[in-house]
Parts: structure tokens; C-alpha cells; sequence
């Protein structure tokens, strides 16, 4: 009789060794098709509004593009307060914007010869007041009813550019929950000046023009700029992007490969 070696109750054999391989492959595919099918939010519509403050003369009509998400129905915010209800760009619903801001201006040399300038170019803006404290430059939204809009979240770009010494200011969320405030440093030259068109990412580079707020589902939030006293007086607030994203169904080929998991995972006999 064959003496049994050890290895022979340890070592399964060689065609369960190629199934459970087999199993693991096909259960990575239909995870990786899932992920990959429900990871990726769709943008759907978007609400952009363009603050022209008390200074800007100018303002975007359709088919005008503009923004970081290119949008043509920008919305002009006229003055350093004030209220408008917007409606987004599949026309699905409206939304309800107001503003209110110490100061406002334009950005130095932004001539406006295109479309993402003249949005750039106007702003409303904090300042200091007589004992050095920041008055904030506030922007609030409501009634975002996401079901009627067909979002299951949506985005908040910020533009924020004075054209002035690259001053470094916060811009806070409130409403997220719970409040999220970013540091910002103004990229310089102001956008829209000789030789410089560029829409910069101030989380992601050492400075910008522009900032996001991520995946948010709440109905109202708000924006609050304010400057830094020691460095600058001014926090700019030149435009908002609302941008509703939806996360699509998983595809047939996903949800049929995940309906064999059951199946692939009893043991061979």
C-alpha cells in the first residue's frame, strides 16, 4: 500500500484549486462592474448665477457658454443684495437664490471680450468694517427638491477672484451638514486679464479662481466669504454652479453577472 504523504490531506485537488480561481475572477468582473456602474454620477442639469454686483455693466445671455460645467443659461444677480429664482437648465424646477454683500466690484483689466470673462468679471464681496472685523459676502439657496430635479446629489462650484494680490480668504458651506469651510488663494493675474483665461482649482493647486463643494443633498445651503483682515479686505463671490448629479442603474450586464454569484459559489462535489 501507498504510504500517504502529508501533503496529501492539505492540498485540495487540482480541479477545485481551478474553480475557486475561476469564482474569484467572475465575483472581481461583477464587482468591478458594479462599482463602475454606480460610482459615476451623471450630470443632469445645473443652476448657475452670475453676480454683477453694483460695477459690472454687462451680463450673459443664452447662447452664451460660461463655467467651469459649461453652462448657457446663466443667471444675472444684479447689485450687492437682492433674490432671483432660477430655473435650471433641463427646466425641470426652480430654485430660490438671494445674496447680500458690503461691497462689490469688477476685476482690474478683465475686458470681457468673451463669455467666460464677462462672467468672471463682477463680484460681490466682504469688507472690513470700522473695528477690522470681516462683514462677510453671503449667498443663501433653498428650496432644492431634488426628486422633481431628478438629483440624487449635487455639487457647488464657488468662483471667487478680485483681481488683487492673490489675497487668501474662507469660503464656508453651511447646511451641508455640517459646515465645511476651504481656504482660498486668489490666483494672480485676475481672470480675464491680459494673457490669462484659465479656470484653476484653488483645493488642488497652491491658488485658483474657483473652488467645489461636493456631494451635497440638502434642500437650502448657504455661502459665506470672508477675507482674512491681516492680508486683505475683500473675499470675492463672482458666480455659483448648482450641479445636479444622478447615479445611474446599474447596467444588464452587471446586475446579470451578480445574479451568478449564488450559483458560482457552491463548492463542486
Amino acid at each position: 500500500m501507498r504510504k500517504r504523504k502529508h501533503n496529501d490531506t492539505c492540498a485540495p485537488p487540482y480541479n477545485e484549486v481551478e474553480t475557486r480561481t475561476k469564482n474569484k475572477t467572475v465575483l472581481f468582473l461583477a464587482a468591478g462592474l458594479l462599482t463602475t456602474a454606480t460610482s459615476h454620477a451623471t450630470i443632469i442639469s445645473n443652476v448657475s448665477v452670475d453676480f454683477l454686483g453694483e460695477d459690472q455693466a454687462g451680463m450673459l445671455a443664452p447662447p452664451e457658454l460660461a463655467g467651469v460645467v459649461v453652462a448657457n443659461q446663466w443667471q444675472a444677480a444684479v447689485g450687492n443684495t437682492g433674490g432671483i429664482t432660477p430655473m435650471d437648465s433641463s427646466f425641470s424646477d426652480t430654485i430660490d437664490v438671494s445674496w447680500s454683500a458690503p461691497k462689490s466690484g469688477i476685476i482690474p483689466g478683465n475686458n470681457f471680450s468673451t463669455s467666460d470673462r464677462l462672467m468672471m468679471q463682477g463680484f460681490i464681496a466682504s469688507t472690513l468694517g470700522p473695528s477690522g472685523a470681516t462683514i462677510p459676502a453671503v449667498v443663501k439657496v433653498s428650496s432644492i427638491d431634488l426628486p422633481i430635479l431628478g438629483w440624487d446629489s449635487y455639487d457647488v462650484y464657488v468662483y471667487s477672484d478680485t483681481g488683487l494680490n492673490g489675497p487668501t480668504s474662507s469660503i464656508t458651506l453651511t447646511g451641508g451638514p455640517p459646515p465645511t469651510t476651504l481656504a482660498h488663494t486668489e490666483h494672480i493675474p485676475g481672470f480675464g486679464t491680459p494673457g490669462f483665461d484659465s479656470y484653476l482649482d484653488s483645493q488642488t493647486l497652491p491658488d485658483g479662481n474657483y473652488l467645489v463643494f461636493e456631494g451635497l443633498t440638502s434642500n437650502s445651503f448657504a455661502i459665506v466669504a470672508e477675507s482674512n483682515p491681516s492680508l486683505s479686505e475683500m473675499a470675492a463671490i463672482n458666480g455659483i454652479q448648482i450641479v445636479g448629479r444622478a447615479i445611474p442603474e446599474p447596467s444588464t450586464a452587471a446586475v446579470s453577472l451578480m445574479s451568478l454569484i449564488p450559483l458560482l459559489m457552491r463548492r463542486r462535489r
